[in-house]
């Protein structure tokens, strides 16, 4: 036994040095393989469209890319972990990287930035950022009638002539996020003829004054003059581009102008607070609809708002979980207000059936997605 105890310790000693070699090889594949995963995991607070306009040898053609000084800067939208309300850090670092902070949105604590493109990296390590997405384009989408959605069924409503019994609506005030909404039109007035637009306000290009309106106490004087600055009721053309008065009737018209064929909306005797985000060729971006949703939030027991209308749609490359219009979208559900948004129109390319086409914030679990 002797004799074979050192030849065992020869071959266990012998043995020891390949097998620490391979076990430390095996440990620096492991903790190398952790740190790329880690790194692509780090680096997914970024959106996948904003990452490759960042790196492209070639400044892609999108409307949140832009050049100033030869220098390519995004528009982006970044959102916060919550911790500090005021976010002074952050726009502290936005505005040393030689960006721009252009609105805060109370809501969903988030900004909206003109940052220099190469910026991005540095504002992605931060702790406190959860998200960065680009200030997409929005646009309108196609809606459906009362009788595609059931809201005529006899369990619901009931409609006579001209004269309809149940639930109509009354005392519900629906915001429509849109283009505009023709005030005046004869199918959005009650029994007296008077409209039933409550109120008109227009925040295209308007984020930026809704950033300091953030701050402002309830019923102060800077947040009645903000509130002045951003009334629409007396436009010459509240609806240049038309798609928000279509909507707000399919939402609440009370079919009176054409008795031969019913028109009549699926809540005709509802309330329409008219929130424009759209410009005049029916597209925006999303800082204005976070602008218009903070707005919904902040005037919503005053008006009774209880259903929000977005029947616009936003292409986006991220899940519903870090999109910035989505995220919104969440919280003014939570706020116990419905919100109902387009599908959108690009469920079909040169004639064929695309899949995964859902726009935000349509592609939300939270919202009613409506598809046409």
């Amino acid at each position: 036994m002797s004799l074979l105890t050192p030849f065992i310790v020869l071959i266990e000693r012998r043995l020891l040095r390949p097998l620490v070699l391979a076990l430390a090889s095996a440990l620096v594949l492991v903790v190398g393989l952790g740190a790329h995963a880690g790194g692509q995991g780090k680096h997914r607070k970024t959106a996948g469209d904003l990452s490759v306009a960042i790196n492209s040898p070639i400044a892609p053609d999108h409307r949140w890319v832009k050049h100033r000084n030869a220098l390519r800067m995004v528009d982006a939208l970044i959102v916060t972990d919550g911790k500090d309300p005021q976010m002074t850090a952050l726009r502290a670092h936005v505005e040393l990287l030689g960006g721009t902070v252009n609105a805060r949105f109370a809501s969903m604590q988030a900004l909206s930035v003109t940052v220099p493109a190469r910026a991005i990296k540095a504002l992605d390590d931060r702790t406190d950022v959860e998200s960065i997405s680009p200030n997409r384009s929005t646009r309108r989408a196609v809606s459906t009638l009362e009788k595609v959605v059931g809201a005529n069924a006899p369990a619901v409503r009931t409609t006579t002539g001209l004269t309809a019994t149940g639930l109509d609506g009354t005392g519900v005030g629906i915001a429509i996020l849109d283009s505009g909404v023709m005030a005046s039109h004869q199918h959005l007035a009650n029994g007296l003829g008077v409209s039933r637009v409550l109120r008109q306000v227009d925040l295209v290009g308007k984020s930026t004054a809704a950033y300091n309106a953030a701050g402002y106490a309830p019923d102060s004087l800077d947040r009645n003059i903000f509130e002045t600055s951003i009334n629409s009721g007396s436009a010459l053309a509240p609806d240049p581009y038309g798609h928000g008065s279509h909507v707000a009737a399919v939402a609440a018209g009370n079919g009176r102008s054409l008795p031969v064929l019913d028109t009549t909306g699926v809540a005709p005797g509802a309330n329409i607070l008219d929130v424009r985000v759209l410009g005049s060729d029916g597209s925006g971006t999303v800082a204005d609809v976070l602008a218009g949703l903070d707005w919904v939030l902040y005037n919503a027991t005053k008006y009774n708002i209880r259903v929000v209308n977005l029947s616009i749609a936003s292409s986006s490359t991220e899940s519903w979980v870090t999109d910035p219009l989505a995220r919104a979208a969440r919280v003014v559900t939570a706020a116990g207000i419905t919100v109902v948004a387009a599908a959108g129109n690009f469920g079909q390319l040169s004639g064929a059936t695309t899949y995964g086409t859902i726009g935000s914030p349509g592609h939300d679990p939270s919202v009613i997605t409506v598809g046409s």
